[in-house]
Protein backbone atom coordinates (compact mmCIF):
# COMPACT_ATOMS: atom_id res chain seq x y z
CA UNK A 1 0.00 0.00 0.00
CA UNK A 2 1.56 3.73 -1.03
CA UNK A 3 0.53 6.45 0.75
CA UNK A 4 0.12 8.88 -2.18
CA UNK A 5 -2.12 5.89 -4.24
CA UNK A 6 -4.87 7.60 -6.03
CA UNK A 7 -5.91 4.58 -7.85
CA UNK A 8 -8.71 2.35 -6.30
CA UNK A 9 -11.35 -0.44 -7.30
CA UNK A 10 -14.43 0.18 -7.89
CA UNK A 11 -15.20 -1.97 -4.75
CA UNK A 12 -12.96 0.39 -2.51
CA UNK A 13 -15.38 3.13 -3.97
CA UNK A 14 -18.27 1.51 -3.45
CA UNK A 15 -17.06 1.33 0.43
CA UNK A 16 -15.88 4.81 0.21
CA UNK A 17 -19.39 5.70 -0.93
CA UNK A 18 -21.22 3.74 1.93
CA UNK A 19 -19.34 5.12 4.70
CA UNK A 20 -19.24 8.57 3.85
CA UNK A 21 -23.18 8.66 3.70
CA UNK A 22 -24.12 6.41 6.73
CA UNK A 23 -23.12 9.34 9.19
CA UNK A 24 -24.34 9.87 12.81
CA UNK A 25 -27.28 11.61 11.68
CA UNK A 26 -28.68 7.71 11.56
CA UNK A 27 -29.33 7.94 15.10
CA UNK A 28 -31.35 11.14 15.64
CA UNK A 29 -33.48 10.33 11.74
CA UNK A 30 -36.54 8.78 13.59
CA UNK A 31 -37.16 11.88 15.40
CA UNK A 32 -38.01 13.39 12.03
CA UNK A 33 -39.80 10.77 10.49
CA UNK A 34 -42.40 10.63 13.72
CA UNK A 35 -43.72 13.25 12.12
CA UNK A 36 -45.74 11.03 9.37
CA UNK A 37 -47.01 8.72 12.76
CA UNK A 38 -47.70 5.36 11.26
CA UNK A 39 -47.17 5.99 7.60
CA UNK A 40 -43.01 6.44 8.30
CA UNK A 41 -42.28 3.80 6.31
CA UNK A 42 -44.03 5.52 3.41
CA UNK A 43 -42.03 8.50 3.50
CA UNK A 44 -38.99 6.87 3.81
CA UNK A 45 -39.32 4.56 1.01
CA UNK A 46 -40.60 7.77 -0.85
CA UNK A 47 -37.34 9.29 0.14
CA UNK A 48 -35.53 6.75 -1.03
CA UNK A 49 -36.70 6.69 -4.70
CA UNK A 50 -35.67 9.77 -4.97
CA UNK A 51 -32.02 8.43 -3.43
CA UNK A 52 -31.93 6.12 -5.61
CA UNK A 53 -32.66 8.71 -9.11
CA UNK A 54 -30.23 11.04 -7.58
CA UNK A 55 -27.52 8.09 -7.08
CA UNK A 56 -28.25 7.62 -10.96
CA UNK A 57 -28.38 11.08 -12.42
CA UNK A 58 -24.90 11.43 -10.77
CA UNK A 59 -23.43 8.08 -11.76
CA UNK A 60 -24.58 9.10 -15.87
CA UNK A 61 -23.15 12.56 -15.83
CA UNK A 62 -20.12 11.30 -14.16
CA UNK A 63 -19.60 8.26 -16.64
CA UNK A 64 -19.38 11.08 -19.27
CA UNK A 65 -16.38 12.48 -18.07
CA UNK A 66 -14.83 8.84 -16.85
CA UNK A 67 -11.22 11.25 -16.84
CA UNK A 68 -12.58 14.29 -15.24
CA UNK A 69 -13.89 15.16 -12.10
CA UNK A 70 -16.59 18.11 -11.69
CA UNK A 71 -13.73 20.60 -10.94
CA UNK A 72 -13.23 20.02 -14.83
CA UNK A 73 -16.12 19.30 -16.35
CA UNK A 74 -18.32 21.40 -15.35
CA UNK A 75 -16.48 24.93 -16.49
CA UNK A 76 -17.24 22.71 -19.98
CA UNK A 77 -20.90 22.41 -19.43
CA UNK A 78 -21.83 25.56 -17.61
CA UNK A 79 -19.20 28.15 -18.58
CA UNK A 80 -15.39 29.20 -16.62
CA UNK A 81 -17.26 31.36 -14.00
CA UNK A 82 -20.27 29.54 -13.07
CA UNK A 83 -18.14 26.28 -13.22
CA UNK A 84 -15.81 27.63 -10.66
CA UNK A 85 -17.97 28.95 -8.45
CA UNK A 86 -20.01 25.27 -8.52
CA UNK A 87 -16.80 23.98 -7.64
CA UNK A 88 -15.98 26.51 -4.91
CA UNK A 89 -19.75 25.60 -3.71
CA UNK A 90 -18.56 21.71 -3.03
CA UNK A 91 -15.27 22.07 -1.16
CA UNK A 92 -17.46 24.82 0.81
CA UNK A 93 -20.29 22.56 1.52
CA UNK A 94 -17.53 19.72 2.67
CA UNK A 95 -16.12 21.90 4.80
CA UNK A 96 -19.24 22.47 6.59
CA UNK A 97 -20.36 19.02 6.53
CA UNK A 98 -16.96 18.40 8.30
CA UNK A 99 -17.88 20.98 11.06
CA UNK A 100 -21.59 19.72 11.49
CA UNK A 101 -20.43 15.55 11.76
CA UNK A 102 -17.43 17.06 13.95
CA UNK A 103 -19.77 18.89 16.19
CA UNK A 104 -22.55 16.26 16.48
CA UNK A 105 -20.16 13.13 17.39
CA UNK A 106 -18.54 15.54 19.77
CA UNK A 107 -21.50 16.02 21.86
CA UNK A 108 -22.74 12.43 21.37
CA UNK A 109 -19.02 11.68 23.24
CA UNK A 110 -19.25 13.35 25.61
CA UNK A 111 -22.85 13.44 26.74
CA UNK A 112 -22.76 9.37 26.45
CA UNK A 113 -19.04 8.10 27.44
CA UNK A 114 -16.32 11.16 28.18
CA UNK A 115 -18.65 13.36 30.53
CA UNK A 116 -15.17 14.83 32.25
CA UNK A 117 -13.72 15.47 28.55
CA UNK A 118 -13.61 19.24 27.88
CA UNK A 119 -15.93 18.84 24.16
CA UNK A 120 -12.88 20.64 22.71
CA UNK A 121 -10.47 18.40 23.33
CA UNK A 122 -12.58 15.58 21.99
CA UNK A 123 -13.25 17.99 18.57
CA UNK A 124 -9.68 18.50 18.31
CA UNK A 125 -8.94 14.67 18.84
CA UNK A 126 -11.10 13.58 16.22
CA UNK A 127 -10.30 16.01 13.61
CA UNK A 128 -6.38 15.83 14.24
CA UNK A 129 -6.77 11.81 13.49
CA UNK A 130 -8.98 12.66 10.82
CA UNK A 131 -6.68 14.95 9.13
CA UNK A 132 -4.05 12.66 8.91
CA UNK A 133 -5.45 10.20 7.05
CA UNK A 134 -6.95 12.52 4.99
CA UNK A 135 -3.01 13.55 3.71
CA UNK A 136 -2.91 10.14 2.38
CA UNK A 137 -4.09 8.98 -1.20
CA UNK A 138 -7.57 7.47 -2.85
CA UNK A 139 -6.00 4.03 -1.83
CA UNK A 140 -4.56 4.01 1.46
CA UNK A 141 -8.62 5.83 2.95
CA UNK A 142 -10.32 3.00 0.55
CA UNK A 143 -8.00 0.47 3.03
CA UNK A 144 -8.59 1.64 5.89
CA UNK A 145 -12.83 1.81 5.03
CA UNK A 146 -12.50 -1.54 4.17
CA UNK A 147 -11.05 -2.82 7.47
CA UNK A 148 -13.88 -0.14 8.91
CA UNK A 149 -17.21 -1.15 7.04
CA UNK A 150 -16.84 -4.97 8.68
CA UNK A 151 -17.77 -4.44 12.14
CA UNK A 152 -20.29 -1.86 10.88
CA UNK A 153 -22.30 -3.59 8.20
CA UNK A 154 -22.37 -6.28 11.26
CA UNK A 155 -24.09 -3.85 13.90
CA UNK A 156 -26.40 -2.01 11.67
CA UNK A 157 -27.44 -5.62 10.85
CA UNK A 158 -27.47 -7.05 14.23
CA UNK A 159 -29.65 -3.87 15.68
CA UNK A 160 -32.70 -4.47 14.24
CA UNK A 161 -32.42 -8.54 14.16
CA UNK A 162 -32.18 -8.65 18.10
CA UNK A 163 -34.44 -5.89 18.48
CA UNK A 164 -37.40 -7.98 16.67
CA UNK A 165 -39.25 -9.38 19.38
CA UNK A 166 -39.55 -5.63 20.85
CA UNK A 167 -41.31 -4.37 17.91
CA UNK A 168 -44.81 -3.44 18.36
CA UNK A 169 -47.02 -3.52 14.55
CA UNK A 170 -49.92 -1.49 16.37
CA UNK A 171 -47.11 1.38 16.06
CA UNK A 172 -47.72 1.20 11.75
CA UNK A 173 -51.57 1.63 12.14
CA UNK A 174 -53.44 2.86 10.94
CA UNK A 175 -52.42 3.72 7.27
CA UNK A 176 -52.58 7.19 6.32
CA UNK A 177 -53.42 8.16 9.75
CA UNK A 178 -52.07 11.79 9.22
CA UNK A 179 -52.44 12.67 5.32
CA UNK A 180 -50.14 13.29 2.72
CA UNK A 181 -48.49 16.27 3.74
CA UNK A 182 -46.75 14.65 6.87
CA UNK A 183 -45.70 11.25 4.51
CA UNK A 184 -44.34 13.89 2.21
CA UNK A 185 -42.18 16.25 4.42
CA UNK A 186 -40.59 13.01 5.69
CA UNK A 187 -39.80 11.94 2.02
CA UNK A 188 -38.13 15.14 1.51
CA UNK A 189 -36.07 14.89 5.33
CA UNK A 190 -35.54 11.58 3.95
CA UNK A 191 -33.59 12.69 0.91
CA UNK A 192 -31.77 15.39 2.65
CA UNK A 193 -29.55 13.22 4.68
CA UNK A 194 -27.84 11.89 2.24
CA UNK A 195 -25.10 13.81 2.47
CA UNK A 196 -22.06 12.12 0.28
CA UNK A 197 -23.82 10.78 -2.73
CA UNK A 198 -22.36 13.43 -4.97
CA UNK A 199 -18.50 12.31 -4.29
CA UNK A 200 -19.29 10.09 -7.48
CA UNK A 201 -18.90 13.19 -9.68
CA UNK A 202 -15.05 13.34 -8.56
CA UNK A 203 -13.84 9.82 -7.80
CA UNK A 204 -14.64 8.56 -11.12
CA UNK A 205 -11.22 9.49 -12.75
CA UNK A 206 -9.46 7.74 -9.95
CA UNK A 207 -11.52 3.95 -10.52
CA UNK A 208 -9.24 1.85 -12.29
CA UNK A 209 -12.03 -0.13 -13.70
CA UNK A 210 -14.68 2.86 -15.02
CA UNK A 211 -17.71 0.08 -16.43
CA UNK A 212 -19.02 -0.20 -12.80
CA UNK A 213 -19.28 3.40 -11.82
CA UNK A 214 -23.10 3.38 -12.61
CA UNK A 215 -23.36 0.82 -10.07
CA UNK A 216 -21.49 2.16 -7.23
CA UNK A 217 -23.05 5.45 -7.74
CA UNK A 218 -26.68 3.78 -6.90
CA UNK A 219 -25.63 0.61 -5.21
CA UNK A 220 -23.64 2.43 -2.49
CA UNK A 221 -26.37 4.57 -1.65
CA UNK A 222 -28.97 2.03 -2.02
CA UNK A 223 -27.31 -0.15 0.31
CA UNK A 224 -27.09 2.55 2.87
CA UNK A 225 -30.81 3.38 2.76
CA UNK A 226 -31.55 -0.54 3.34
CA UNK A 227 -29.61 -1.08 6.67
CA UNK A 228 -31.08 3.02 7.41
CA UNK A 229 -34.39 1.63 6.58
CA UNK A 230 -34.48 -1.57 8.78
CA UNK A 231 -33.08 0.74 11.49
CA UNK A 232 -35.80 2.95 11.84
CA UNK A 233 -38.50 0.66 11.20
CA UNK A 234 -36.97 -0.77 14.25
CA UNK A 235 -36.67 1.94 16.49
CA UNK A 236 -40.24 3.20 14.86
CA UNK A 237 -41.88 -0.27 15.21
CA UNK A 238 -40.19 -0.75 18.99
CA UNK A 239 -41.20 3.14 20.41
CA UNK A 240 -43.51 3.93 18.65
CA UNK A 241 -43.48 7.53 16.25
CA UNK A 242 -44.63 9.57 19.10
CA UNK A 243 -41.45 8.62 21.63
CA UNK A 244 -39.34 8.94 18.86
CA UNK A 245 -40.57 12.39 18.06
CA UNK A 246 -39.56 13.43 21.86
CA UNK A 247 -36.03 12.07 21.61
CA UNK A 248 -32.66 13.48 20.76
CA UNK A 249 -31.18 10.27 19.67
CA UNK A 250 -34.44 7.57 19.40
CA UNK A 251 -31.59 4.58 17.70
CA UNK A 252 -29.52 5.16 20.79
CA UNK A 253 -31.89 4.69 23.21
CA UNK A 254 -33.75 1.71 21.28
CA UNK A 255 -29.83 -0.01 21.67
CA UNK A 256 -30.20 0.82 25.71
CA UNK A 257 -33.06 -1.13 26.04
CA UNK A 258 -32.15 -4.29 23.64
CA UNK A 259 -29.95 -7.41 24.86
CA UNK A 260 -27.75 -9.94 22.69
CA UNK A 261 -28.24 -13.58 23.56
CA UNK A 262 -26.06 -15.20 25.98
CA UNK A 263 -25.31 -11.51 27.39
CA UNK A 264 -21.95 -11.64 25.17
CA UNK A 265 -22.01 -7.48 25.32
CA UNK A 266 -24.06 -6.07 28.59
CA UNK A 267 -24.58 -2.72 27.00
CA UNK A 268 -25.23 -3.02 23.18
CA UNK A 269 -25.20 1.04 23.07
CA UNK A 270 -21.36 1.29 24.32
CA UNK A 271 -21.05 -0.79 20.98
CA UNK A 272 -23.59 1.08 19.20
CA UNK A 273 -21.60 4.46 20.12
CA UNK A 274 -18.34 3.08 19.15
CA UNK A 275 -19.46 2.05 15.85
CA UNK A 276 -20.91 5.30 14.73
CA UNK A 277 -17.56 6.72 16.10
CA UNK A 278 -16.22 5.00 13.36
CA UNK A 279 -18.53 6.02 10.93
CA UNK A 280 -18.30 10.02 11.42
CA UNK A 281 -14.52 9.80 11.70
CA UNK A 282 -15.34 7.96 7.84
CA UNK A 283 -17.27 10.82 7.11
CA UNK A 284 -14.92 13.98 8.41
CA UNK A 285 -11.69 12.02 6.40
CA UNK A 286 -13.57 11.77 3.33
CA UNK A 287 -15.03 15.30 3.57
CA UNK A 288 -11.50 17.11 4.48
CA UNK A 289 -9.83 15.12 1.40
CA UNK A 290 -12.43 16.12 -1.24
CA UNK A 291 -11.57 19.47 0.06
CA UNK A 292 -8.14 19.48 -0.23
CA UNK A 293 -8.15 17.72 -3.66
CA UNK A 294 -10.98 20.11 -4.99
CA UNK A 295 -8.31 23.15 -3.78
CA UNK A 296 -5.59 21.16 -5.53
CA UNK A 297 -7.66 20.78 -8.84
CA UNK A 298 -9.17 24.27 -8.86
CA UNK A 299 -5.70 25.62 -8.64
CA UNK A 300 -3.59 23.69 -10.47
CA UNK A 301 -1.19 22.33 -7.92
CA UNK A 302 0.29 18.88 -7.64
CA UNK A 303 -0.45 17.78 -4.38
CA UNK A 304 -3.17 17.89 -2.63
CA UNK A 305 -1.19 17.29 1.58
CA UNK A 306 -0.89 20.54 2.16
CA UNK A 307 -4.20 21.45 2.01
CA UNK A 308 -5.66 19.03 4.33
CA UNK A 309 -4.06 21.26 7.48
CA UNK A 310 -4.59 24.74 6.90
CA UNK A 311 -8.39 23.32 6.64
CA UNK A 312 -8.05 22.13 10.82
CA UNK A 313 -8.43 25.70 12.25
CA UNK A 314 -11.09 26.44 10.00
CA UNK A 315 -13.37 23.01 10.53
CA UNK A 316 -12.46 23.26 14.81
CA UNK A 317 -13.53 26.67 14.82
CA UNK A 318 -16.80 26.58 13.36
CA UNK A 319 -17.75 23.24 15.32
CA UNK A 320 -17.31 25.34 17.98
CA UNK A 321 -19.40 28.34 17.11
CA UNK A 322 -22.93 26.33 17.87
CA UNK A 323 -24.10 26.75 21.68
CA UNK A 324 -25.79 23.98 21.85
CA UNK A 325 -26.26 20.50 20.27
CA UNK A 326 -30.13 22.01 18.44
CA UNK A 327 -28.34 24.57 17.32
CA UNK A 328 -25.69 21.96 15.59
CA UNK A 329 -28.77 20.11 14.29
CA UNK A 330 -30.00 22.98 12.72
CA UNK A 331 -26.85 23.65 10.70
CA UNK A 332 -27.40 20.11 9.37
CA UNK A 333 -31.19 21.09 7.76
CA UNK A 334 -29.31 23.62 5.96
CA UNK A 335 -26.54 21.32 4.70
CA UNK A 336 -29.83 19.05 3.86
CA UNK A 337 -30.95 22.10 1.69
CA UNK A 338 -27.78 22.89 -0.14
CA UNK A 339 -27.16 18.97 -0.67
CA UNK A 340 -30.86 19.01 -2.66
CA UNK A 341 -28.99 22.11 -4.62
CA UNK A 342 -25.80 20.02 -5.48
CA UNK A 343 -26.47 16.78 -5.23
CA UNK A 344 -29.96 16.37 -6.99
CA UNK A 345 -30.82 19.97 -9.24
CA UNK A 346 -27.27 20.29 -10.21
CA UNK A 347 -26.34 16.93 -11.50
CA UNK A 348 -29.51 16.38 -13.09
CA UNK A 349 -29.19 20.53 -14.59
CA UNK A 350 -25.27 19.55 -16.22
CA UNK A 351 -26.69 16.15 -17.38
CA UNK A 352 -29.54 17.72 -19.22
CA UNK A 353 -27.19 20.46 -20.36
CA UNK A 354 -24.25 18.14 -21.58
CA UNK A 355 -26.42 15.79 -23.59
CA UNK A 356 -28.19 18.23 -25.07
CA UNK A 357 -24.69 20.45 -26.17
CA UNK A 358 -23.01 16.93 -26.81
CA UNK A 359 -20.42 17.28 -24.33
CA UNK A 360 -18.75 14.81 -22.82
CA UNK A 361 -18.52 11.18 -24.21
CA UNK A 362 -22.04 8.94 -23.68
CA UNK A 363 -21.40 5.88 -21.64
CA UNK A 364 -20.77 2.49 -24.22
CA UNK A 365 -24.15 0.68 -24.44
CA UNK A 366 -24.50 -2.13 -21.87
CA UNK A 367 -23.31 -5.66 -23.48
Amino acid sequence: MQSDNDQITSGQAFTFLFLFIYEIRTLTAASKLGEAGPDAWLAMILGGLVIVTAGWLMGKLAMRFPEETLFEFAPRIAGSLLGRLMGVAFILFWTLFATRVLREVGDLAKSELLRQTPLEIIILIMLASSAYLARRGFEPISRVYQILIVPVIAVVVLIPVIAIPVIQMDNFRPFFAKGAAPIMKGAWDTFIGWEGMEAILFLLPYIADKRPALRVSVGAPLLVFVTWFAMQITVLGSLGAEEAMALASPGLDLAQVVDIPGEFFERVDSVYISIWLLVSYASIVAALHLSAMGIKRMAGLRDHKPWVFPLVPVVYFIALIAPSAPAAHQIGDILGLIFFGLGMALPALLLVIAVVRGIGTPPPPRE
